[in-house]
Order: structure tokens, then sequence, then C-alpha cells
């Protein structure tokens, strides 16, 4: 297949090496072994190409040394098929332009090394298909899909079937979302994300207000860091609405939160799931806001969390007000704390309707009141 050069895109690149660039030509399909072969680095998605559809194709085991820029304001759809990207430096492997409206259909298994997925505020993302995309960065401040550590991101939609696994090394980071946050929804799939680095978060923001919805899905977190959060926000507000999820979060922290918010205020309603805890943390909380006010709901929950810490809770945190309720679920929750509870919240805002509960602290059994249905 023939490639059409463009002038220059990005010429000097901020090592100051010259890109080759090109583009599909008119069946649409870049085929990453002969583009390697030519010595190519970009693909520009786009631009003088207009909206079409795009396949980027490559084959299992072959690693290609490519990226992709999509150009301002396209719109279409770009299907990764057993594709493998590389990001140059601290770039994205994957980088949207503004006011793009892109949906990414992945097929067979895709890998993108050393740079995740870019989309600025003023685009969109929605991913499908039912293939499987990994994600490994390994640099000081990075971000897996949505924008980095100083910005918002655009929508992000997560509706693709299969896996996405993203492996985040480094000394700030966040898997999904940005440093200031955005929409992000998560109807399908399954997720495995590793969190390794001083500050980091699995799904959500460093700061900011934002809405994440989680339904019909399944997700791993493991989060080791001083300061993080798997599901939230590190510092602002953030709403949690989870529906048909299995969710599980494996905290290692010295100050951190599960699910919500470190500092700020949380809403967090699950319902027709389980949710999954294991934290160990000087500062640690399982669901709710760590310093400030939490509105925690469950309802047919099988809620299982499991702490240890110098100041470990499981509901809500130190500051503000904690309001609980728990509803026909199956509750499990034991903690080692000097706190000696598992909430500060008031008795009134805590409440327990019907369902199977234990609840221990220290060893011993916590006298929460359960009420039986009206």
């Amino acid at each position: 297949m023939q490639h059409r050069n463009i002038l220059r895109y990005r010429e000097e690149y901020q090592a100051g090496n010259e890109q080759k660039v090109f583009t599909a030509d008119s069946d649409g399909i870049i085929r990453l072994g002969s583009l390697t072969r030519s010595d190519y680095s970009c693909i520009l998605i786009g631009g003088e190409d207009g909206e079409r559809d795009i396949v980027i194709q490559g084959t299992q085991g072959f690693r290609s040394k490519s990226h992709v820029q999509i150009a301002s304001d396209y719109h279409g759809r770009v299907t990764l098929a057993d594709a493998y990207l590389t990001a140059m430096r601290d770039d994205p492997c994957i980088e949207l332009g503004e006011g793009c409206d892109v949906t990414l259909v992945l097929s067979g298994k895709n890998h993108l090394d050393r740079g995740g997925i870019c989309v600025p505020k003023s685009s969109t993302l929605r991913i499908e298909g039912d293939g499987d995309i990994s994600i490994y960065l390994d640099a000081q401040s990075c971000y897996g899909i949505g924008n980095d550590l100083s910005s918002p991101h655009g929508p992000l939609t997560f509706a693709q079937d299969g896996a996405v696994d993203i492996h985040m090394n480094g000394t700030e980071g966040v898997c999904i979302g940005s440093g200031s946050g955005g929409a992000i929804t998560i109807e399908r799939g399954s997720y495995d994300l590793v969190v390794n680095c001083e500050r980091g978060v699995g799904i959500g923001a460093f700061r900011g207000h934002a809405t994440y919805r989680l339904h019909d899905c399944s997700v791993k977190l493991h989060v080791a860091v001083i300061r993080g959060c798997g599901a939230g926000v590190m510092d602002g507000e953030c709403f949690l609405d989870m529906n048909s999820i299995s969710l599980e979060c494996l905290l290692e922290c010295r100050e951190g939160v599960a699910c919500g918010v470190i500092e700020g205020s949380s809403t967090m309603h699950i319902a027709d799931g389980g949710l999954k805890i294991t934290m160990r943390g000087e500062e640690a909380t399982g669901v709710g806001t760590l310093r400030g006010d939490t509105s925690y709901e469950q309802r047919r929950v099988r809620l299982g969390v499991v702490g240890h810490g110098r100041s470990a809770l499981a509901f809500g945190g130190y500051e503000g007000t904690t309001r609980v309720l728990i509803e026909h679920s199956e509750s499990d929750v034991e903690l080692n704390t000097a706190m000696q509870k598992d909430t500060m919240a008031k008795p009134s805002d805590f409440r327990i309707i019907s369902g199977i509960n234990r609840f221990v602290v220290n060893g011993y059994e916590y006298p929460h009141e359960i009420e039986a249905d009206a």
C-alpha cells in the first residue's frame, strides 16, 4: 500500500527530531507492519482526509513504534485491530485534537506502550467492540485514558465487551480520568487497573467536581500510593452512581479512600452488585469522604470491607457529616483500628434495614442497630 506524506505535522517534536507522518490511502486501512518498515512514526487521522472511518491493522506479537494523532474536529470511527502503538517521550499513544467526536472500536488484542489516550475537554471518546486493550505507563506524571494532571478531560464512555487493563508506575497518575476531572460512564466490560505511584487515582480525578456512572461491569483496582483513591476524587466533590457492578479495590496507602473523596464531599449510590474493599493505611476509609461530608446508600449489595490502619474507618471520615443507608444487603466489615469504631456517623445517621450484617472492630462485634422491614 502507498502512503502519502504530509508536508510537515509537528515536524519538530519535543526532542527536536523530525518525525515522518503518514495517513491512510483510499481503503481507509493503515497496516502497521508495512509502515514501520518505512520508518514512519506518526499516524495522522482527519485533516485533509476528512471524516472517513479508519482501521489501524496490526499483527499479534508485532510491536510498532508508531503513535496516532487525530486532527481537530474529526468525527468518525477508528478501529484498532491487534494494534501495538508506542508513544514518543511523555506524549500519548493516541491524541485527540480539539472538538473531536471519536468512537474507538477494539478488535483483537491491542497494546499502548509508554502513553495512553488523550481526550481534551472539548472532545468526546466512546469505546466499543469485542476486543481488549492494555496500556503500560512508566513516567513521572502519567494517565491512561483521559487527560494530563493539570487539565480536565472530555466525556468518556466505555461500551466495549472486552477488557481494559492499565498498569501505571510513576510519581503521580490516574488510570481513567485526569487531573481536573470530567464525565466518565462505564456501561460494560471488565477493568483491571494498577496504580503504583506516590499520588494516584484508579478511576477519577485529582481535584474538581465530577460525576461517574458505572454499571454492568467488573472492576478490579490495586492502588499502592502515599495519597490517593481507587474510584473518586482526591480533593473536591464526587458523585458515584453504581449499578449491577462487581468492584474490588485493594488500597495500600498512607492517606486514602477506596471509593469516594479524601478532602471535600462525596455522594455514592450502589445497587444490585458487589463491593469488596481491602485496605491497609494509616488514614483510610472504605467508602465516603475522609475529611468532609459523606452520603452513602447501598441496596441489595454484597459489601465486604477488611481494613488495617491506625485511623482506618469503613464508612466516612473524621470530619463533617456522615450519612449511611444500608438496605436489604449482605454486609461483612472487619477492622483493626485505633479508632475503636468503623464510622464516626451519629447513630441516627447510620441506618441498616434488614439483610445479613456483621460488623467487627478489633475482634469484637460492633453494636449497630438493625431495623426490620416496615
